[in-house]
């Protein structure tokens, strides 16, 4: 009896522990999804202050102009026009958790303007975020973006 009783309190736990780990997953998930909708709308307005904050300090971008940048370089290249959009769509298709870490993966369409490269077009690209967790707060410490080629879905 006595074994019996410790086989249905081990399962008890587990079942405890997976309901409190996919209640985390999905607290985490919500929280990124949002973050990541906050990105979008900080990049519309060229909103430098949220995006230096939402950046690690060593944040690197291997950036759909092909190469890659640090955040500076990339706040520099915002305050200048260089990254500015009239509309700017992003759609995540995979959230991976592990632990502290999270990466995004997905599509984005923006029409770029002013003196932004391929200003006037409308470009498709396919992205990669790492977000890490520190200090209790989520921030983005890499990001790689590559153009998609006409006739790629």
């Amino acid at each position: 009896m006595k074994t019996l009783i410790t086989i249905f309190v081990s399962f008890m736990l587990v079942g405890v522990a997976f309901s409190q780990n996919r209640t985390s997953h999905e607290s985490i998930t919500a929280e990124i999804r949002m973050l990541e909708r906050a990105q979008v709308k900080a990049v519309l307005k060229s909103d430098e202050k949220f995006l230096n904050d939402l950046f690690l300090p060593d944040y690197t971008i291997n950036a759909p102009v092909n190469r890659v940048t640090k955040k500076e370089e990339m706040l520099q290249r915002l305050r200048e026009g260089f990254i500015r959009y009239s509309s700017f769509e992003s759609e995540i298709e995979a959230i991976v958790i592990h632990g502290d870490t999270v990466i995004t993966m997905g599509r984005e369409t923006v029409k770029p303007i002013g003196d932004a490269p391929m200003a006037g077009q409308t470009v498709r690209r396919r992205y990669t975020h790492v977000w890490l967790k520190e200090n209790g707060r989520w921030r983005q410490v890499a990001r790689h973006a590559s153009v998609v080629c006409s006739g790629s879905p």
